[in-house]
């Protein structure tokens, strides 16, 4: 089904912005045995896939993509890299750990490239086997996992001492540009991740001077399914004294992100919507007058270099592949495993390359994808987003890829109390 296709795509978003649900990170891994060069010949460098081939298996086209331009430029100090498998671990944690061992010790690759999991506890296993991955963090088990390289960074907030402030883009929906006094409604799914996420977003709404007048983790989890979203629109609407909220923000799947925008249209609601999972093609009809909050370059944003050179990398291999989100992170994980390659020099093995990604290494994200640096994004976040709107058949951008400004989480904190205070002094 298309729905299923980016059905994972709301919490990727989410998580992304630096807003998962927190979780403790894995005990600090061991040391790894030296000399360690299992995957690399003197013209080759071996990588393979691991995630959820039904949500994301597009990200392998999207790595290909990238390898291929750096294979026909040369490789990587005279290395090709070559990808052909992604492992499918259905995005079970049991699965995930069984088809990482069956990589490590049957395949053994030099990297897995990419990853692509919300389930992955593989990762404390692969890091205390010293095996390098990269890939689309999406769940904390990247936390302090010196082999791991992901491209949010950690997005645990129990660990994070950073917070991104997504405010500045997103207010660029409204006519003023401006959050200040604009009303706002959050919902999203009953579970504590998610409970946590629309928190810290509605932390956020305050301290850039909106007013939440309305946040809710009340959507019931499958297997339960939501027949008549009518009751949530409406709770919505009556919020704001009756006069409802200038911006709803769903934190939801698919299914319900559709479900919830549709009955608040039906029910007159003129304000702006904000998703996190209808970015892609196949749904764009679902998306009219709906906008979306992406991790990375819109494929829309075509004037941009770094946008127009991956369209023409991917054209290079699939012209018809779908330009979604999973094809773009596939790209990206790609285009940060062969910077940290460069650095790493051309005496290759896994630990100088683990040394390399973790020795004040700056990553360049071009403006399609976020800017790193490790080994502070093993602890922090990092975050980029833009803003499309969608126009029933397609996406145009409001607010370009942009690299979110961050600020300490105790300063954060003493701004959230200062500007709590002035709400309730000033009654509202």
């Amino acid at each position: 089904m298309k729905l299923r296709v980016v059905a994972a795509l709301a919490v990727v978003s989410l998580v992304a912005a630096g807003f998962a649900g927190a979780t403790s990170a894995g005990a600090a891994p061991a040391a790894p045995k030296a000399g360690n060069a299992t995957g690399v010949s003197a013209t080759e460098v071996k990588v393979e896939a691991l995630g959820y081939k039904a949500f994301y298996g597009d990200s392998l086209i999207g790595a290909q993509a990238r390898f291929k331009r750096q294979n026909d430029a040369g490789g990587v100090n005279g290395r090709k890299i070559t990808l052909t498998t992604f492992n499918d671990d259905n995005q079970t944690p049991a699965t995930d750990t069984q088809v990482a061992r069956k990589i490590v010790e049957q395949d053994k690759p030099f990297a897995i490239v990419p990853v692509m999991t919300a389930a992955f506890p593989a990762a404390a296993y692969l890091d205390q086997q010293g095996v390098p991955f990269v890939g689309w963090g999406i769940v904390p088990d990247w936390c302090k996992k010196n082999a791991g390289f992901s491209l949010t960074g950690c997005t645990d907030p129990a660990i994070g001492r950073t917070v991104s402030d997504f405010v500045p883009s997103v207010a660029k929906v409204f006519p003023d540009g401006s959050a200040k006094g604009k009303a706002i409604a959050i919902i999203g799914a009953d579970n504590d991740s998610a409970k946590i996420s629309i928190n810290n977003f509605a932390n956020q709404w305050i301290v850039d001077g909106a007013k939440v007048v309305y946040k809710a983790g009340s959507i019931p989890l499958p297997p339960t399914v939501v027949s008549d979203y009518t009751p949530y629109a409406q709770a919505i609407m009556s919020s704001n004294g009756g006069k409802g909220p200038d911006l709803v923000e769903a934190v939801s799947s698919t299914s319900d992100g559709i479900g919830i925008a549709k009955k608040l249209r039906e029910l007159n609601y003129k304000g702006k919507i904000l998703e996190f999972s209808l970015y892609d093609p196949r749904i764009a009809s679902s998306s009219k007058d709906i906008y979306n909050e992406i991790t990375f370059a819109a494929w829309e944003q075509t004037d941009s270099p770094a946008v127009a050179q991956m369209i023409k990398d991917v054209d290079a291999i699939d012209s018809k592949a779908t330009k979604g989100l999973a094809l773009e992170a596939g790209y990206w994980s790609a285009d940060l495993f062969i910077s940290i390659l460069k650095k790493a020099g051309k005496n290759l093995t896994r630990e100088s390359f683990i040394a390399a990604g973790n020795k004040n290494f700056k990553y360049n994200g071009h403006n399609g994808t976020t800017n790193l640096s490790f080994p502070a994004n093993h602890i922090d976040g990092s975050s980029g987003i833009t803003i499309v709107l969608g126009t029933g058949t397609g996406y145009t951008v409001v607010s370009p890829f942009t690299n979110l400004p961050v600020m300490s989480k105790t300063k954060f904190q003493k701004q959230l109390a200062a500007a709590t205070k002035a709400a309730k002094k000033s009654g509202k």
